[in-house]
């Protein structure tokens, strides 16, 4: 009946052509294959696609409903309903979370009593939550099945949890819209994260349906928080050569000196050395990508107080299309760096550092040399964070609310570009990009073996 893959717009691509208007600034973004402009990207502010029923949606005894999500925090929040928006009357069903149940799915169906003409609340009778707690930044897979007073939940495939009740009809109001990332228009309880690949069906799905549907996602849903492995796009642990660990296989090439050296640890071979007028170059195969969010770490220890730049994204051989660096500020400041460029700064060029759409975090935390420390910058939303050994030591906003993406910048380990390549005097080890925002527990996993803000790691090291 209905089928939205938000694939560069929001319209109803089931044949049936029934009327989608975006509402409350709506937009798309990057979906979970970074493909841009290919997911409805709410903030949790309103923004919610509205569907008029031009007379194809009608069901009775059995529907569906399909989407894959992603949420970036737990709030009470709509998926997809069936109500008027303009009033809230001829609430039919809903998908999403609710207040005490943030990070579990809610499935409702109004059972006989449902009057098109008044404001249903859910029943609690009828509402069905998931049994598996959903996870932040992670995308997932929900198919909702109500035939016959029988509702069941299915998360990636897999069913989570049924529910039987007397309610063996649904009291279709033609005159509901369907809202796809929000509720009505009084109450919207927008999400905060993305939608893709919405359906309505007039029948239940069978397994073989639902498990196709399910293609390309786990399982078996993790019940554990923090995944250093979820959104990872690039991983350099310099564990005996310059590779790529992500399994994303990017190239990776050596300019000028620098190798392998020891690491924090005292290993061979594990660490990236320079002394200055080197670098690694990564190529992006394409599987570097971003939107709204990325996420930034490594380990560095520097000999000098020289302005040097740790890593950055920058088409190397021109200083065009800047995204972001890693580094010290200003000569003999030396206080950590972090700035990002915002995607009205067009490609090809070399940027303005002083527009108001730039996030430059220059953190007031100052490094000492022959130190390691570990650092994990985010961005998110035009606001950049920075931690050190697991820390929160700066951030900054800006006016911009996407990350600038170039498909010609490469990524720079140890320096800028080639005419200003403000390169590192030190080392680097335990490279990471993700494209997403690390959780706490994510950025404390990675500064395990730090001091929290000090200027020396643990002495007691374990792999």
């Amino acid at each position: 009946m209905l089928y939205l893959p938000f694939t560069g717009n929001f319209a109803d691509s089931s044949g049936n052509n029934n009327p989608t208007v975006g509402v409350g600034g709506a937009s798309l973004g990057a979906d979970q294959n970074g493909t841009p402009s290919s997911a409805l990207d709410g903030g949790g502010n309103g923004q919610r696609v509205v569907v008029t029923n031009n007379g194809s949606i009608k069901f009775d005894s059995a529907y569906t409903v399909s989407l894959n999500v992603m949420l970036r925090s737990f709030q009470r929040s709509s998926f997809f309903d069936m109500v008027k928006d303009a009033t809230g009357d001829g609430w039919v069903f809903g998908v999403g979370t609710d207040v005490g149940n943030t990070n579990v799915i809610n499935f409702n169906t109004v059972d006989t009593t449902g009057n098109c003409s008044t404001t249903v609340q859910p029943s609690n009778s009828q509402l069905l939550h998931s049994k598996t707690p959903i996870q932040p930044y992670t995308w997932y897979n929900i198919v909702s099945v109500f035939y016959k007073g029988v509702s069941k939940i299915y998360i990636n495939g897999q069913l989570d949890a049924s529910l039987t009740t007397t309610n063996n009809h649904v009291p279709v109001c033609m005159s509901s819209n369907l809202t796809v990332g929000g509720w009505w228009s009084g109450d919207p309880t927008s999400i905060n994260g993305k939608l893709d690949e919405v359906r309505l069906y007039n029948r239940a799905l069978n397994m073989s349906e639902i498990s196709k549907l399910a293609q390309g996602f786990p399982a078996q849903v993790s019940s554990t928080v923090a995944d250093l492995r979820r959104g990872l796009m690039l991983y350099l642990p310099f564990n005996g050569s310059l590779a790529d660990s992500s399994g994303n296989n990017n190239p990776v090439q050596k300019v000028g000196g620098g190798g392998l050296t020891y690491d924090e640890h005292g290993y061979a071979n594990s660490a990236y050395n320079s002394t200055g007028g080197a670098a690694l170059l990564v190529t992006n195969n394409g599987s570097i990508k971003f939107d709204t969010a990325y996420t930034v770490s490594l380990s560095v220890m520097m000999r000098t107080s020289q302005l040097q730049i740790f890593m950055s994204m920058v088409d190397f051989a021109t200083g065009h299309s800047p995204i972001f660096n890693l580094g010290t500020n200003v000569q003999g400041a030396n206080n950590f760096k972090f700035a990002t460029n915002d995607v009205t700064e067009a490609c090809g060029t070399w940027g303005d550092p002083t527009a108001p759409q730039q996030v430059r975090d220059t953190t007031s935390f100052i490094p000492q040399v022959e130190s390691w420390y570990n650092i994990v910058c985010i961005y998110h939303r035009g606001t950049g964070s920075v931690y050190v050994n697991g820390q929160l030591v700066g951030t900054s906003t800006s006016t911009g609310t996407l990350a600038k993406f170039c498909s010609d910048a490469q990524v720079v380990i140890g320096g800028w570009w080639s005419v200003d390549p403000e390169s590192l005097d030190g080392k680097i080890d335990n490279v990471r990009m993700y494209n997403r925002v690390l959780i706490p527990e994510e950025i404390a996993m990675l500064a395990t073996h730090y001091q929290p803000t000090s200027n020396s790691i643990r002495q007691t090291i374990s792999h």
